[in-house]
């Protein structure tokens, strides 16, 4: 998280999230594990989205892992929304969304 520059505020289950000095506040959702997740529905900013999860130089297996992995830190999202989020970086990674 420190490389991406999360600060967490656990008083009110938000995150401060700095990309290229704009700040983002979002909101913090407790998954049923414990873990805090981001919800990230519309409106969620896709620089974010783009900083925090980037899958180029991973093999397919990794992609694999990498892409259950978005799916439950990110409070299971639709198929349909997350490649709506993916595809909007400037290069999305189309073995990536095939696997998604």
């Amino acid at each position: 998280m420190k490389e991406w520059n999360v600060l967490i505020n656990t008083g009110d289950d938000t995150a401060e999230i700095t990309i290229n000095s704009v700040k983002n506040n979002v909101e913090l959702f407790n998954a049923p594990s414990g873990h805090w997740c981001i919800n990230i529905q519309p409106g969620f900013p896709v620089e974010v989205v783009g900083v925090m999860f980037s899958v180029k130089e991973m093999s397919r297996e990794q992609k694999t892992h990498a892409a259950k992995q978005i799916h439950r830190q990110f409070c299971h999202p639709t198929f349909e929304f997350m490649k709506k989020v993916l595809s909007g970086l400037n290069d999305p990674d189309k073995e990536f969304l095939n696997i998604l």
